[in-house]
């Protein structure tokens, strides 16, 4: 089923409608379960929590398992038991001794503390130490070790599967509330908590998985480019022209990457990926429906993006759309039609093509010292037999021609398997030609995704071939997929057939897993390398707000620090404004260079505006285009020319002083700030200038502007 893939838990938050007992504990917030049957069924607890039901007793015995906080459900025998959240499997099999009662189980560690029991099953599907998510059938329901058919499902906390002269089941631990439920309704109701006997829990829809956002305070940037794949085109995808999902292996990544190292950046807007794009330009129709149908496009916008103090990891999947694999002549005229020499031919200048784009663009992102690249292989997702190797291609007459697939001359199978290794083969040529650098990654995903092509089912309507391997063990959306919203374009040509839902190409939620997880470890690897690399500044001094006489011209001192992991070099660095008032001032280029710790003291001339009121001038340091480091505001009131010395330094003491204070307590002082700054201003007028500055206080709600801005300033601070 398709449903949300805890990626990472903490145990910080807690919150449970049901009050824990002494010595059990509630379950933490952003420890998201999910009902442990499929999408659209509704089960009824038929035994619940101690006091509801006697035989679920023990709350922190270090000889029991603690099963205070159990449910019993009342699923049909050999139905589907999914995990109630990720984790590895530590046991799969047959519980002995005093635990015997339990029958056939599955017992999960969620890698994070917390452990799970599914009990008196039929069968097992997994096998201790695999890893699996709420996508993965752990296997039936029954009533194995008890005369009722139903599931046992029990939450720990610290508790270990054990084999003793006790028994085999799990040991200690401390029970857990299993509240609340997410993709859950109980009687009718948005919320599964407060659970007792007899409540009838429905599974909805989907759970999303947890988004990745653009965070000020990141070190990390993720970008992920590519086309239908890295979109996660038919996983519930959102319909637009890229066919963008959540449940694509790019947001997985970024989660991971979030678990490894900290905050990661990666809003919806570094999703470039998008289904039908190509290494090479695109017809303008295409690109009239969404830039990024174009490899260069989605690389133009990461260079326009880029932030040389944040390290940046950029996944790229490219090249199957330039073969027109979703295009039904061209299938008919590549796998049919064409002999030997004219589709190797063809194969290999496609080939060519999409290398000599992705190499450029591969080089445009590595001239960035900050920037990691990841090149992902493709998969090979058709069926060994798939239905399309013998489809009713209108133009296939000719018996010969039409069972070129069926084994009387090349195999229709080698032939995409030969394409996509020659694509595949291409990366590593990229690679070499490149001289190896430590920045660039391949993503071998080809040769571990045999075995999970599209798959075949008991029931022809399912099948995307006639060969293994089943749905369970497929990376591949499959005919009939109901957690699928992709319609396949060549479907109509399948002899008897009439277009359906999940197309037998694109990666199911099982393939977007394993994506996932090939392309986070090549972005551990990738690490340390662009870490090495980090440019970054610390605002050490800036400068105080200021009252300054229309017209005037001052020399202010900032004080700035080499924040990042490498030298800057010489002349490469420049402080420019981008935003807010013109000061006069020209931007200003640092000629000497700077070694990584290193303070620098500049020394900058601006002139205040003609007019009277506030002024905002907002500067960043430039390195290659990219601004990076901490934001130097400047920022001040402009009064009138004719206002005498002793008036400029009263007022101008006050702005000081209440910028000291704000800085302690920016939060606190906000409004009244801007509530005092006014009254000042009216009550330290000098009366020869009276109506002069009666326009000053008509315009300046200086108190947001000044004390706003340190708040956004110290917020991006980063702690020393």
């Amino acid at each position: 089923m398709l449903v949300l893939i805890q990626a990472f838990v903490s145990v910080g938050s807690v919150r449970a409608a049901t009050n824990p007992v002494p010595n059990a504990v509630a379950k933490p917030n952003d420890f998201i379960i999910t009902p442990p049957w499929a999408t659209g069924k509704e089960h009824r607890i038929v035994a619940g929590y101690a006091g509801d039901s006697p035989l679920h007793q023990h709350v922190n015995d270090t000889s029991k398992a603690n099963d205070y906080y159990a449910l019993d459900f009342d699923l049909a025998l050999d139905e589907a038991v999914y995990p109630i959240a990720e984790g590895v499997v530590r046991f799969a099999g047959e519980a002995k001794g005093g635990w015997a009662n339990y029958g056939t189980i599955v017992f999960i560690d969620h890698n994070n503390g917390f452990q799970s029991l599914y009990a008196h099953l039929q069968h097992t599907d997994v096998t201790t130490g695999q890893t699996v998510d709420p996508s993965i059938q752990l296997g039936g329901a029954g009533n194995s070790g008890t005369t009722e058919i139903h599931l046992h499902l029990s939450l720990y906390k610290g508790a270990s599967f054990q084999f003793t002269d006790n028994g085999i089941g799990p040991y200690a631990g401390q029970a857990v509330v299993p509240e609340p439920f997410a993709s859950c309704q109980k009687n009718s109701s948005q919320i599964c908590e407060n659970l007792l006997r007899s409540h009838l829990l429905i599974r909805t829809a989907t759970q999303q998985l947890p988004m990745p956002v653009a965070d000020s305070s990141a070190t990390i940037d993720y970008f992920a480019l590519g086309d239908s794949i890295a979109a996660g085109h038919g996983l519930q995808d959102t319909g637009e022209p890229c066919r963008r999902s959540r449940y694509s292996y790019p947001y997985r990544v970024a989660l991971e990457l979030t678990r490894e190292y900290g905050n990661v950046s990666f809003p919806a807007e570094h999703h470039l990926a998008c289904t039908g794009a190509k290494a090479n330009k695109p017809a303008k129709a295409d690109l009239d429906k969404d830039p990024n149908k174009w490899l260069v496009s989605q690389v133009d916008y990461v260079l326009d993006h880029l932030d040389p103090s944040r390290s940046t990891i950029v996944s790229i999947g490219i090249g199957a759309n330039d073969f027109g694999w979703a295009n039904p002549e061209i299938i008919k005229q590549r796998l049919y039609f064409d002999d030997d020499e004219t589709y190797a031919a063809w194969v290999a200048t496609t080939v060519a093509a999409v290398k000599k784009t992705l190499k450029a663009q591969v080089e445009r992102l590595l001239r960035h010292r900050h920037v990691g690249v990841i090149l992902v292989e493709y998969h090979n997702p058709f069926n060994r037999e798939s239905v399309f190797f013998n489809a009713d291609w209108q133009g296939a007459t000719n018996l010969l021609l039409r069972d070129r697939c069926a084994g009387l001359l090349r195999l229709c199978y080698q032939r995409t398997e030969d394409a996509i290794h020659l694509l595949n083969s291409a990366l590593l040529e990229i690679y070499i030609e490149l001289h190896h650098p430590e920045r660039l990654q391949i993503t071998a995903i080809h040769v571990a995704s045999h075995g999970h092509e599209s798959p075949r089912a008991d029931e022809v309507k399912s099948r995307c071939g006639t060969a293994s391997p089943t749905i369970t063990d497929s990376w591949v959306q499959y005919r009939d997929d109901p957690n699928s919203n992709s319609f396949p374009s060549i479907g109509a040509n399948v002899a008897g057939s009439e277009l359906w839902i999940g197309d037998c190409f694109h990666l199911n939620i099982f393939g977007s897993v394993h994506f996932a997880r090939a392309v986070f470890a090549d972005a551990q690897r990738l690490m340390p390398s662009v870490m090495a690399q980090r440019i970054d500044m610390l605002a050490i001094q800036q400068p105080s707000p200021m009252a300054i006489k229309a017209g005037e011209q001052r020399e202010i001192t900032i004080i700035i620090q080499n924040y990042g992991q490498v030298d800057w070099p010489a002349g490469s660095i420049v402080f420019r404004r981008i935003s807010g008032t013109d000061l006069g001032a020209d931007e200003m280029r640092i000629s000497s260079g700077v070694p990584r710790g290193a303070l620098i003291q500049l020394q900058m001339k601006i002139t205040a505006p003609p007019q009277t009121g506030s002024f905002d001038s907002t500067w960043k340091l430039i390195y290659e285009g990219n601004a990076f480091g901490d934001e130097i505001g400047i920022r001040g009131v402009v009064i009138p020319k004719e206002s005498t010395s002793d008036y400029q330094a009263m007022f101008e003491q006050w702005l000081a002083d209440s910028w000291k204070q704000a800085r302690g307590e920016a939060d606190k002082f906000w409004a009244e700030t801007q509530r005092k700054l006014e009254e000042a201003i009216r009550e330290a007028i000098i009366r020869e200038i009276q109506q002069q500055l009666r326009a000053l206080c008509a315009t300046v709600p200086v108190g947001v502007l000044l004390v706003g801005g340190f708040v956004g300033w110290r917020h991006r601070r980063r702690l020393m």
